[in-house]
This record gives C-alpha cells, sequence and structure tokens, in this order.
C-alpha cells in the first residue's frame, strides 16, 4: 500500500472516528447541549398541563415586579382556587430568603432553574409569566399562552435604536415574537415594542396598554405590611420622619467585581445621609448585580433594602426619589411626590447609549454632585415649583392609566376574557407581505452586495423584510450589517440548537452524504422546524428566501422556515461550482432543491444552464431567474461613508488612575463636560488622593473626572494634575481568573487540536486574540512548560448579563526551544517520546534550569543576532542592521553564565540577542509585526483623528498606565501621505507624512482619497491620476481564473505590437484582488507593459475612478449575473465584454456594448482594435427601468 492511499484511509478513519464521537461528547460535555436534549423531548413529548402557571422574575433572583403582582391578586382571586403556581429561584440565592416576599404560597411550588423539572415545566405548563426574557433554549409551543411584562418604561435607548449594535437585543426580541400578550403601561412602552424591536408588521400576538401591575403594588399593599417587612430586614425607620429612597442602576463591566463602583456609591450615600438623616430616612435598593457585594457592608447597616423585596412597594412609603437612569422614576410618577436624578456619569452614558427624552423633558433636576443632592432636599419647595409643569406633562404622558386596577383588568382579560374599556388594544400592522432572507455569510463579495442592493430597493410599505445572519461579529461581517437597508428587521441565529443527540448524528450524515432517496426517511424535519421556530419566535412568513444558496446548512433552515413559499437562489453555474470548491456544500443545497418551490438563478441565461445540468434534482418548471437589482445611490455618491460619525467636540474613555494636583489650590470644576458653562470651587491639597475615573476632551483639551474622598467633584483640566504611573488593575476587568498557576515539564503531542487556539497569554482570551488556530500544530510534539487552571465567565445573553462560569486547564509549551504560547489540555495528549534531537534536547533541558520569562521592551545598541539557541552555543551569528531599533524581549535565558534575550523585532522577525548588546527601555506588553511599505494618499476619517509623534507614545497609550496623555488631537482636511503600515497587537498603525513630520495614528481614523491629480496602485504607490488625453480603459473584479485578467493583459501586448502608436497613449486600469496578484504583476512586467497596464487593487469608491475611463472591459470565461457590467452601463460608459450568455444578455446581444468573438488574447485584441477603429453610438441604458424590472421580477417570483 502506497502512502497517499495510507493518507486516505487515515483522513477517512479519522473523520468518521470525530462523527461518531464528537456529538456524544458534547452531550456529556456541555451542560448546555445536554438541556437542550432533554428541553426538545420534552418538548415533542410532553402534554400542557392545564390551569398551570408558571413565573419567572429576573432569571429566578426575585419574586418581585408586574409577575408578583398579577400572582398576588390571583392568591386572593377566588377564580383561581383550582390553579397551580410555580415560581422559579436561581441556585445562587437563597429561597427561605426570598420567599418572604411572598404573604400567601397556596397552590405553590418552587422550581430550581435549569433543573430537569423547570425544562419539563417549560414544556407542558399552560401559561408563562416573565417580566424579561426565558433563555435562548425556549421555544413557545402551541397551546401555551405567554405573557412578558417588561421590567419598566425605558429612559434608555433600546433594540435597534441601540447605536452600532445589532446584536444586542436578540433574545429580547424572538422573546417578544413568541409573547401571546405583551404588557405597556403607556403609549411610549408601545413604541418601544412595535418601533425600537421593529414588531410592527410581523407580531401575532397582542399589546395590552392599561398601566403597570406593579405600580398598583404602590397603592394596594398595606404601609403596615411594609414596614413589618423592612423591620425583619433590620431597616430602620423613624415614622416622625419622611423617607427618601436613593436607587442607582449599575452601569459597570465587570459582573465579578465591581468594587470601585461600589465604594464610590457608598462614600456619596454617606455624604447624604449626614447631611439629611436629621430630618429624613434614607433607605438605598441597589441594583440586583451590586446587591450581593453590598449586603454585608457596615456602612449601608440599617439602610439598606433587600434586594428580593419590591421596589414599587417601597415606593408607598417613600416621599422623595433620587435616581439617575432607572426607569424606576416613571413609576413613582403615579404618587406625585419629589423626583431628583442623580447622574455624575451622563455623558459617558448618554454617548454610548442614548436616551428617548432630554435632559430638560425629565419631571425634576438632573443633578451631578452629591453637593447638589443635598441642596435640593434641604429647598424641596423651590424643586416642585420649577418642575411643576414637567412633571405634570410626563405623568400625563406615563401612567395615565394607573389607578391601582391594573393589574385586575389584565387577568381578566387574558385568563376569563373579560374586556375593560380602559385597556387601549394599539394597532399592529399586518397586511404586508413577510419575508424572510438569509443573504449571505456577509464576507465581501457579489452575492453580499447583491442582497444588500436588494434590500436597498424593496418597497417597505408593502413588505416586511426580516434578514436572519449568523451571529458572525468579525469586522467585515459587522461592516455589512451595518449596510442593511434599516428597514429591515435582523434576527441573529444564536445560542445551541433545540436538538436530539440522535438529531446530531443525522444531521450530519446529510450534510455529508446529502438528503439521497436512501436516507430520505431520516430526514430530521421536526428538528429543523423547532430550531427556526426557536430562533424566529414561531412567526409565520409569506416567503422564505435563502439568497446565498451555496450550503446544506442554511438550505435546510430556510426550507423549514414556517412560510408559504419557500425560493433559492443560485448565482452562478453551480454545478460547475460543485466541481471546483464547493462539493460537499452544494451537494447537500440540491438535494433539497426537491422541497423548494423556486430555484431562482440570476440571469435566464444561468437558469438555463443550471436547469440543463441540475434537472435530476427538481423539475424543470422550479427553475426560475431573476435578475439582481443596481443600487444607484452608491454608484453615484463619490465620497461615500461606511458609516456616519455623529458630530461630537468631546470624546470620553473609562479610566481609572490615582493621582494629585500640582500645588495647593483652589480649582474651578466642570460639573458636565458637555455643558461646561457649569462649575463649582474646590479647594485641593497636593497631598489629597484623587482618582481619575474617566477620561474626556473638550475643544481639544483634556479633561479628567474627579473623586475626592470617594466622591465625584467634576472634570479638571490634565494640566493641573501630575502623572503617576500607575497600572490599572487587569485583573478586576477581565472576565477570566487564574485559581492556581504552576511550573511543569512534560513531553505532549498536539492530537487534538480542532476547535482550540493559540494564545500569547492567558487574558488574552478574553479578548479573542489568538496567535492562531491549533489545527497549525496538528501532531507537533511539544514541551509542557507551565499549567494553569483557569476560571472562564461566559455571558449568556439572557436578563442584563447572565453569565455562567467554567473551569479549564491550560497548558504553556515550547517547540525547539522557543516559547509558543498555552492550549487547552483537552487539546493535547501526554507522551513520553523524544520532541527534538538528543543534543537540541540536552542543551534546552540545561538552559531551562536558569532561564526564566520576561516581557519588555529595549533598544538595540549592535545588531549582532542568532537565530536559536543552537547558533548560540555554536557562536553562529548574523549581523541586521537594527541599531537604536525596538526589540521586544519574551524570554531570558542564561547559557555559561552570559544572558541572552529571545523576542522579536518590530517588523515581526523572531531573534536571540546577548543582554551585552541591548539596554533596557521602558515595558509594554504589544508585539509589532506585518511591517509595509506604503506610498499612497488619504484623509482623515474623523473630524479630530489622534496622531502620536513617535511609535513609543503609541505603546505608553496602550499601557494606559499613566496620566499624561500621548495623542495630539488635530483638525485638518488636508490629504495625508501613507507611509508604512503595521499590525500591533491586532490593531493596524499608520506612519503617515502629516506637515512635513513623520507621526502616527490609528487606520480606523483614515480612509482612502481619490483626487484628480493622484491615484494609488495595488502597492499602495502614489501614481499620476487617468490622463483625459490618453485612451483609458477599465476594468473590475476578483483577480482569478475566471475573470480571465491573464489573457486580457496578452491582448493589450498584441495590441501594442500590432499598432505601437497606442503605447503612448493606451492604458488598461485593473481594480480588484485576488489569488492571481503576484501571476498578473509577473505577466505585466515580462511583457514590458508597465507604464500601459496598472494595477490599482482593490478601491472604497471605484466608480469615481470608472467613470474617467473611456471603456470598460469584461472578458471573463463564466459569470452568473455580470453586476459590474450592469454598473459601468449606470454610468453611461461604453462596454466591451465577453460573448459569455451573461453577458450577452446584460448587452443584449450589443445593443448596449461591444461582444468579444471568444475569450482568448488574440480575439480579445482584436475586438478592441475594432472598437479603437471607429466611432460608436450604442443605446442608452436606463437604468431606472432596469431597477423598476428587477424588483418587479424579484416581487413576481416570490409571490
Amino acid at each position: 500500500m502506497n502512502q497517499k492511499k495510507r493518507n486516505k484511509i487515515k483522513r477517512i478513519t479519522k473523520r468518521r472516528y470525530q462523527f461518531l464521537t464528537r456529538p456524544i461528547s458534547r452531550y456529556i460535555g456541555n451542560k448546555q447541549v445536554n438541556m437542550n436534549d432533554r428541553y426538545a423531548r420534552y418538548y415533542d413529548h410532553l402534554e400542557i398541563i392545564p390551569n398551570s402557571i408558571l413565573f419567572e422574575v429576573r432569571d429566578g433572583q426575585s419574586f418581585t415586579d408586574s409577575p408578583y403582582a398579577m400572582y398576588r391578586f390571583m392568591q386572593n382571586d377566588a377564580r383561581f382556587e383550582n390553579y397551580t403556581f410555580y415560581w422559579v429561584y436561581s441556585q445562587n440565592v437563597e429561597l427561605e430568603t426570598i420567599m418572604r416576599n411572598l404573604p400567601q404560597v397556596k397552590n405553590t411550588q418552587f422550581v430550581l432553574r435549569n433543573s430537569d423539572k423547570y425544562l419539563r415545566l417549560l414544556a407542558s405548563v399552560q401559561y408563562l409569566i416573565t417580566n424579561s426574557t426565558f433563555q435562548s433554549f425556549f421555544t413557545k409551543k402551541d397551546g401555551q399562552v405567554y405573557i412578558n411584562t417588561w421590567h419598566g418604561t425605558p429612559l434608555k435607548t433600546m433594540g435597534f435604536d441601540i447605536p452600532n449594535n445589532p446584536f444586542a437585543s436578540q433574545n429580547v426580541l424572538r422573546n417578544f415574537l413568541m409573547a401571546d400578550y405583551l404588557i405597556s403601561p403607556n403609549q411610549h412602552t408601545t413604541d418601544m415594542y412595535l418601533k425600537s424591536y421593529k414588531l410592527n408588521g410581523l407580531y401575532d400576538g397582542e399589546i395590552l396598554e392599561s398601566g403597570y401591575p406593579r405600580i398598583d403594588l404602590t397603592f394596594s399593599v398595606p404601609q403596615a405590611e411594609i414596614y413589618a417587612k423592612l423591620k425583619i430586614a433590620g431597616v430602620n425607620i423613624d415614622f416622625g420622619k419622611q423617607t427618601i429612597l436613593y436607587t442607582p442602576t449599575w452601569k459597570g463591566s465587570n459582573l465579578k467585581n465591581p468594587t470601585l463602583d461600589i465604594e464610590q456609591m457608598i462614600a456619596e450615600l454617606n455624604y447624604i445621609q449626614e447631611k439629611v438623616s436629621s430630618s429624613y430616612n434614607f433607605l438605598v435598593k441597589v441594583h440586583p448585580f451590586v446587591y450581593p457585594f453590598v449586603q454585608d457592608r457596615e456602612e449601608l447597616s440599617g439602610i439598606l433594602v433587600p434586594d428580593y423585596y419590591d421596589a414599587n412597594e417601597m415606593m408607598s412609603i417613600t416621599d422623595i426619589l433620587i435616581t439617575d437612569y432607572s426607569s424606576i422614576f416613571f413609576d413613582f410618577l403615579a404618587t406625585g411626590k419629589t423626583i431628583l436624578f442623580y447622574s455624575w456619569d451622563k455623558e459617558i452614558y448618554s454617548q454610548d447609549r442614548g436616551m428617548y427624552y432630554k435632559e430638560s423633558e425629565l419631571p425634576g433636576p438632573t443633578l451631578s454632585t452629591v453637593e447638589e443632592v443635598v441642596q435640593c432636599i434641604q429647598h424641596l419647595d423651590v424643586v416642585k415649583e420649577q418642575f411643576a409643569n414637567q412633571y405634570l406633562k410626563m405623568k400625563e404622558l406615563m401612567v395615565p392609566y394607573d389607578d391601582a386596577h391594573a393589574t385586575e383588568r389584565y387577568i381578566d382579560e387574558i385568563f376569563f376574557g373579560i374586556l375593560h374599556k380602559e385597556v387601549h388594544h394599539p394597532t399592529i400592522c399586518q397586511d404586508k407581505y413577510r419575508i424572510i432572507l438569509f443573504p449571505s455569510t456577509l464576507k465581501d463579495n457579489g452575492i453580499t452586495t447583491s442582497a444588500i442592493n436588494l434590500l436597498n430597493n424593496i418597497d417597505y410599505d408593502k413588505y416586511d423584510v426580516t434578514v436572519i445572519v449568523q451571529n458572525n461579529r468579525n469586522e467585515v461581517a459587522l461592516k455589512n450589517i451595518n449596510k442593511i437597508n434599516k428597514n429591515a428587521r435582523i434576527i441573529v441565529r444564536f445560542g445551541w440548537p433545540i436538538y436530539k443527540v440522535e438529531e446530531v448524528y443525522v444531521d450530519q450524515l446529510l450534510k455529508n452524504r446529502s438528503v439521497t432517496p436512501e436516507l430520505e426517511k431520516l430526514y430530521p424535519k421536526e428538528a429543523y422546524q423547532r430550531e427556526m421556530r426557536r430562533l424566529t419566535g414561531g412567526c409565520h412568513f409569506n416567503v422564505s428566501v435563502d439568497f446565498s444558496g451555496y450550503s446544506y446548512y442554511w438550505a435546510k433552515f430556510m426550507l423549514e422556515v414556517d412560510a408559504d413559499r419557500k425560493v433559492i437562489y443560485q448565482h452562478n453555474d453551480l454545478h460547475a461550482e460543485a466541481k471546483a470548491r464547493y462539493f460537499i456544500d452544494l451537494r447537500g443545497a440540491f438535494s433539497l432543491y426537491k422541497w423548494y418551490d423556486v430555484l431562482l438563478s440570476v440571469s435566464p441565461t444561468t437558469r438555463d444552464v443550471n436547469r440543463a445540468k441540475l434537472n435530476n434534482y427538481a423539475p424543470e418548471y422550479k427553475f426560475q431567474y431573476c435578475v439582481n437589482t443596481i443600487d444607484t445611490n452608491r454608484i453615484f455618491k463619490h465620497e461615500q461613508e461606511e458609516e456616519t460619525l455623529e458630530e461630537n467636540n468631546f470624546f470620553l474613555n473609562d479610566v481609572h488612575i490615582p493621582t494629585h494636583v500640582l500645588q495647593d489650590e483652589e480649582y474651578e470644576f466642570i460639573l458636565d463636560l458637555t455643558k461646561p458653562k457649569y462649575t463649582k470651587l474646590e479647594y485641593i491639597k497636593k497631598e489629597d488622593d484623587l482618582v481619575a475615573i474617566m477620561s474626556g476632551y473638550y475643544n481639544h483639551q483634556k479633561y479628567f473626572k474627579i473623586l475626592f474622598q470617594e466622591r465625584y467633584i467634576g472634570w479638571l483640566p490634565a494640566k493641573y494634575l501630575e502623572n503617576c504611573n500607575v497600572v490599572d488593575d487587569l485583573k478586576n476587568q477581565k472576565q477570566i481568573h487564574i485559581l492556581s498557576h504552576n511550573k511543569e515539564r512534560k513531553f505532549a503531542k498536539i492530537d487534538l487540536p480542532f476547535g482550540h487556539q493559540i494564545y500569547k497569554n492567558l487574558f488574552d482570551m478574553e479578548e479573542g486574540i489568538s496567535k492562531g488556530s491549533a489545527k497549525l500544530l496538528k501532531d507537533l510534539n511539544i514541551i509542557i512548560t507551565q499549567v494553569a487552571n483557569v476560571e472562564k465567565v461566559k455571558t449568556i445573553g439572557e436578563f442584563d448579563g447572565e453569565s455562567e462560569v467554567e473551569t479549564e486547564k491550560y497548558y504553556q509549551f515550547q517547540v525547539d526551544g522557543q516559547t509558543i504560547g498555552w492550549i487547552n489540555s483537552k487539546a493535547v495528549t501526554i507522551t513520553k517520546e523524544k520532541i527534538i534531537s538528543d543534543h537540541n534536547l540536552r542543551t534546552l533541558a540545561k538552559s531551562l534550569e536558569k532561564s526564566w520569562r520576561v516581557e519588555g521592551n529595549y533598544i538595540i545598541q549592535n545588531g549582532k543576532v542568532y537565530a536559536s539557541v543552537l547558533d548560540i552555543i555554536a557562536n553562529r551569528s548574523t549581523m541586521l542592521e537594527i541599531e537604536n531599533s525596538i526589540f521586544y524581549a519574551i524570554w531570558k535565558l542564561n547559557i555559561a553564565g552570559n544572558n541572552y534575550y529571545h523576542g522579536i523585532l518590530e517588523n515581526g522577525q523572531s531573534i536571540w540577542i546577548s543582554s551585552h548588546n541591548i539596554t533596557s527601555a521602558r515595558n509594554f506588553k504589544y508585539q509589532v509585526k506585518d511591517v509595509k511599505e506604503c506610498n499612497y494618499q488619504a484623509v482623515f476619517a474623523d473630524e479630530f483623528p489622534q496622531i502620536f509623534m513617535s511609535l513609543e507614545d503609541y505603546y505608553h497609550y496602550l499601557s494606559n498606565d499613566t496620566l499624561e496623555d500621548y495623542r495630539q488631537y488635530i483638525a485638518t482636511n488636508n490629504p495625508i501621505t501613507i507611509l508604512s503600515s503595521m499590525n500591533i497587537n491586532n490593531k493596524i498603525l499608520l506612519k503617515i507624512n502629516w506637515e512635513g513630520k513623520e507621526v502616527f495614528i490609528e487606520k480606523q481614523y483614515v480612509k482612502e482619497y481619490v483626487n484628480e491629480d493622484t491615484l494609488t496602485d495595488i502597492h499602495g504607490n502614489e501614481i499620476p491620476f487617468i490622463n483625459s488625453d490618453n485612451i483609458n480603459f477599465v476594468t473590475m473584479g476578483r483577480l482569478s481564473n475566471e475573470k480571465n485578467q491573464a489573457a486580457l493583459i496578452q491582448a493589450i501586448s498584441i495590441l501594442l505590437e500590432k499598432d505601437p502608436s497606442l503605447k503612448e497613449k493606451f492604458c488598461l486600469y485593473i481594480m480588484g484582488d485576488g489569488p492571481l496578484k503576484n501571476q498578473l504583476l509577473s505577466l505585466i512586467k515580462n511583457l514590458g507593459l508597465e507604464k500601459n497596464v496598472i494595477m490599482l487593487g482593490q478601491k472604497e469608491h471605484p466608480f469615481y475612478i470608472m467613470k474617467q475611463c473611456d471603456c470598460f472591459i469584461l472578458p471573463s470565461l463564466y459569470e452568473g449575473q455580470p453586476m459590474v457590467l450592469l454598473e459601468a452601463l449606470t454610468l453611461g460608459m461604453n462596454t466591451i465584454a465577453s460573448d459569455i450568455p451573461s453577458n450577452r444578455y446584460v448587452l443584449e446581444n450589443g445593443k448596449y456594448g461591444m461582444l468579444i468573438d471568444g475569450t482568448e488574447a488574440t480575439e480579445i485584441a482584436e475586438t478592441i482594435q475594432e472598437y479603437l477603429a471607429q466611432e460608436h453610438h450604442f443605446a442608452y441604458f436606463d437604468y431606472e427601468q432596469y431597477n423598476q424590472n428587477a424588483i418587479q421580477n424579484f416581487y413576481d417570483e416570490i409571490r
């Protein structure tokens, strides 16, 4: 048996082993997969339990809010005597403690969240009531009634109104779509459902608008009961005083340790209490995430309201409410009592999230310091008078129905069909034709562009469009998601599918083998339908469109959507594509064609090809065509921005830097950086300890937001503060925690690398900064040098960031003396094999006894370097011209009494160097790689771009360990020259020539510049712009075989040989990039065409360049639908194209342009020569009419 055959057998054996073991391994080892399997079984087989109601509040953290109000009412309603109630509680709460909030528990059972009983009940209770969301696997069954009360009138932006975050609210959206009833206290919340979450047009349930059940608690619960609860909790109440309730929200990012926020909050509370305690009871109810960290704090003893007590009940004994962004203030409006807004960090919050109401519209003063809060408390009459109009207006808007009977009205209608005139039923649009469309994987390619074009041309007055996308958060996918028309709603496929383990096996089998007649009986239709019901909330659509059409994976899902009509696209000769690149995926998709209603090619000629070659998969009548639409706005807009940058003259960042003022002085602090005229004076001494918690720029001057004695006092210019050189506590910011860390020395083999990554350090795991896939090191023998047990906090997407903890083991390892990084222990097997030569092994073993890890930056004094440890021993050195360069050291090694450092140069080259040849520089933790020389023009993409005067300044900035700011903000519209680019810790930094200086800027702050004087080639080198006196041809497309650019280049050579006079005035510009780049560059050079054929590379704004040329030429061997040809016609250009079916169709047999009789170089040259020999008057291409016909074509095929 030869080696090739042995390797094939090995691959097949391995693939079959993985097929057999992977699903069952996940079922055993992954709790979520196991839970989904069980839920799927209960979902399919359990019957609905009559008269059963399940309540879940905040993922089982408490028994409060509107579900609690409804439960409390039911306990006293004789109509519910035969009902069984189930309350969900979380594992991390004490059931006996939170039960104290329930005065009665008749017919009530308590269920542990995620227990087997919980899964059974989710799949079988008749009524489900929550104030938030159920988990990602939950799917409402037919016969179940889902009531979502939500948890407050929104002040902060919600859903799709949150800027630049299409993934933020996906579980909320699908929960809303599933709900039979959405409870709304007012028109504003109704708008949140219909507009912010884009339910209008798709939601099939009912919105009931008639007040909030939880507000009923404020009026219906006896105050004596509330005081009794507080007394049990140790909260002190003086009945001779009025009561202040402070309810701060939490805005931090670390769920495990919000210490810094807490210390500030406690200091502020103590200050307020000290000032007002003689006249008021002062109580505080903190955010649920914060409560576990403060419940035992002595400073809060006697004033902290337990988390499990309902906030609306507390309002009935409250005279003044102090809050920040908590929507609880809307509820408090019903009492008519005073509201104070203490929002010390409103600048950054409003910048990041946004709010629905302006500060001037709020029913109380917005205060920046605790001193202001105290002043308002001491002058309440003035506050009430000043804000009386705003208060009355907002009360009328937000609590128009709240009369203590909202709960009764909702229960009457939902459970007993009794209608009340006070219950408003908002109109929900139901008359649009519903489309659900999978566009593509959203890579930068023609299919993605065509999908976005289509979505921009649909008439949203007649069609409701849902776009379903993969949970892909890479930069390119996010960019393209943000291009999707804002009238469409986006649903994201996230979470584990609710498959049974046997369905997983069948799914993988059919993906690999396709749905053949023999395997058709195994097709898991119910599994795919269950999964799409989960993702879409069970909504019904008129048509499902798989616009991509390239994979079994998405074809199966779009086939099983609840839709009347199923359509799948064919963008090319798919039979040829299956042979070339996509065999398994396309074969699987082909096997589903028999169940699709329409197979839609992108041109009649492509349809004919697919119908002829694929007719064994579907009858001929299913093969139809629909031409792609054109995005004329994009074509005609010269300087189109991918994103619109919001104009803002201040820039904010979170920091935590202890600092001091430079001298004893009375300083003027700005209270709100967005309103710099509001200031206060405070005397600060040099020895006073301050903390800068936020940095910002206003009018190009740096400010810091300052805490003094843990209280916020205002913004102070950076020039008054000393540099501290204090490093942030990274561990408090990370979502991973190292439980143990020990040295090891073991031999191992990377034999199970799939699904694992290599990390430079452990904390890179959280940031997703990988050195590469472990697959690249498969079967490599390694030495393990360290082992660490790591606890990882995983956010699983439920209520306000629910998380779970996993513990895993990671190994640090070396290969041939070089430390590579860290890898999950599951990817390796411990062995006893020798991994390198005996000599190298002995050297390495000996050196490891005298080696240690270092991470730092050094300056090279002498360019004498070594390639490896063996070269050091053998004294084989190399001289490099790297004096005064930066050297990033990773490892220090002692050999024969001398120290050597191992690390990398700025260009990414790995070297060893003697300690005698370097001097210490400032430590940093960033490596430089992929250094490339450039020479092209650009402009700043930001109004106030930040530049760095040196690389060292950039390292200082990245380290964020000092008060000094190394950025400079500039304002200019002048073009700049890009000199080079480099990758620093996965960020692209550019060296630019700005005003005669070589400075640095991050790539995000610049964009390509095109003017009439300069242009850049594929290398980024500046070249003269297109000369209108020349004969200028242009082509555009991926540099690949099917585009036939090589033949086009050869044709230009033939043309110039036949007519040498053209050499001085003929030029072909090629736009695009791809695998043939270097081959085509070599061809141009070999033919001596450097002045006549210019490769420009990928261009962000190609149409401006095209418009400067005389003729567009497309010599492709095959095309599905040549969009670039349509774009050239839209620009009014003369065109030449190969006479292939799709080009002939677009040009209507020569009506709109010339056709090349063949695809060989000689044939292309002859056609160009013919074109140049005479004037041409081609017909006008009416792109508007084309687009109208194209979109109508689409409408006809989907109905």
